[in-house]
């Protein structure tokens, strides 16, 4: 499975590398509802205490359930791993990744049945995640957003997706991007003379979700 990179390095090409944003407020609680911490750093929407969930933003996860939330940036990638693990009930031995050019990426990828994270060896660098299926385990995995694998073109689309290129066209794309935000000190490749920005990418198959990618990028080159 591949990731969009984070790194400032050729675009629309999907490999080694880092993978981006709405929020939502927390949902409404009724006056005898205990009050939920926030559950990502893009305050995504808590579930109910008894429904444990997975949340991925364009800044990092969140797990809910039963005892309370608890949260990884994207910026702390053996926390990331860490959370994961703990949510998941087992740590897949680490994949080393291979650069582009061949020798050592200094990337290494953990993959789980249902979603997989990118992380620095040295964690001296952001991380990043795909989602392939819509649980891992019976913990269901949902953006901020409420969107899923599984979700339509059309959930997309009213959501307020876009294509990654203007000449493309939104009914028939393979890729959606959602949400975006400025990247400083990166140009984007496919809006030249633009500032690059981070985003979740959708990739469909016909018009069903099969993998989402958090955080991608218009400014990466693997």
């Amino acid at each position: 499975m591949s990731h969009r990179v984070l790194l400032p390095l050729a675009a629309g090409a999907i490999a080694v590398g880092l993978l981006t944003g709405c929020t939502n407020p927390a949902p409404a609680q009724s006056p005898s509802a205990s009050a939920t911490p926030s559950a990502s750093a893009s305050e995504a929407p808590t579930p109910p205490a008894e429904v444990a969930q997975l949340t991925v933003t364009i800044d990092g996860i969140s797990f809910a359930d039963a005892s309370g939330s608890r949260s990884a940036s994207f910026a702390e990638g053996a926390a990331l791993i860490a959370l994961l693990h703990e949510v998941i009930g087992e740590l897949p031995v680490g994949e080393p990744l291979e650069g582009p050019y061949g020798g050592d990426s200094g990337l290494v990828r953990y993959a789980w049945d249902g979603i997989s994270a990118i992380v620095y060896a040295d964690d001296e660098g952001p991380a990043s995640v795909a989602v392939t299926r819509s649980e891992v385990g019976a913990v269901p995995i949902v953006t901020d957003l409420g969107l899923t694998v599984g979700s339509s073109r059309s959930d997309l689309l009213a959501a307020g997706a876009s294509t990654l290129t203007e000449d493309s066209d939104p009914a028939t794309a393979t890729e959606l991007r959602l949400g975006g935000r400025d990247v400083p000190d990166t140009s984007s490749l496919s809006r030249p003379g633009s500032v690059g920005q981070e985003f979740t990418l959708f990739l469909l198959d016909g018009d069903t979700v099969t993998q989402i990618q958090m955080p991608s990028n218009d400014f990466g080159d693997i």
